[in-house]
């Protein structure tokens, strides 16, 4: 899903995808496929867990 999103940014002419996460879920699947993390709010939105804005430049 994350290739096809890629995929139809590109056929779209667009350089940069963002999203976000929390720590719970998939930053570490985000860092394997090369997206930077941009701002990390910890203690957001839980106690103990951490917020991620991240990016990716497809350039």
């Amino acid at each position: 899903m994350l290739e096809k999103a890629i995929e139809i940014a590109k056929e779209k002419q667009l350089h940069l995808i963002t999203l976000e996460t929390i720590s719970f879920n998939a930053p570490k699947f985000y860092l394997e496929h090369e997206f930077g993390i941009m701002k990390q709010v910890d203690n957001s939105p839980l106690d103990n867990t951490s917020h991620f804005f991240m990016f990716k430049d497809i350039r």
